[in-house]
């Protein structure tokens, strides 16, 4: 069969083209290389930081690499919220989510509290009762420490928790097909990871 001729008849597959399409749309308002080089900053920055964490730091290398596997596109949308610079000509599709947290102002501490909320996950960690375990402590603390700095504002507090959720609008296979994928090719953020 001739691919080519197939092609020609039906015309290009319909995810390049949509790939394409919301590419261009989401940095059509700024310069690729800036976009790409300021959120693989704010990337490296987030994976080193989050290692020296109160709580998760606690954890051993191999399961913070497995969490981060999984969790670093919500980390990173999180810290994009409070980076110093302006991300809004950067990440317009993520604007909704760094709003969210923004408006949410929290304090250094909460924001700890919050990504050891996020991060210390025992379902993750099932191969190792040892280390799973010390995570749903991490976990508890954490979540601890939230109630205790909002103990007057129990409403804000549950907002917080919730606030979880907004971490997810944007998938990190999202994120990976155009920020990083552009750049590092077919390279897993697991392995990236790894080397930070």
């Amino acid at each position: 069969m001739n691919v080519t001729a197939v092609q020609d008849e039906r015309g290009p597959r319909k995810p390049k083209l949509l790939t394409a399409m919301i590419t261009e749309r989401f940095f059509s308002s700024t310069n690729n290389h800036t976009a790409y080089e300021t959120v693989a900053h704010v990337f490296l920055f987030t994976i080193k930081q989050v290692r020296y964490n109160s709580g998760f730091g606690l954890l051993n290398r191999q399961s913070q690499n497995k969490i981060l596997g999984q969790q670093w596109a919500a980390v990173l949308s999180f810290r994009l919220a409070y980076w110093t610079s302006n991300m809004d000509h950067v990440l317009p599709y993520l604007q909704t989510t760094i709003k969210h947290f923004q408006e949410l102002k929290l304090d250094i501490n909460e924001r700890e509290f919050f990504e050891n909320t996020i991060l210390c996950r025992k379902d993750v960690l099932v191969d190792d009762l040892k280390e799973s375990a010390l995570a749903e402590v991490l976990q508890e603390k954490a979540v601890d420490g939230l109630y205790a700095k909002n103990l007057m504002d129990k409403k804000r507090f549950l907002k917080i928790l919730l606030s979880i959720s907004v971490l997810y609008n944007c998938s990190s296979e999202c994120l990976y097909s155009h920020l990083f994928k552009p750049i590092i090719g077919e390279v897993s953020m697991e392995s990236i990871i790894a080397t930070i």
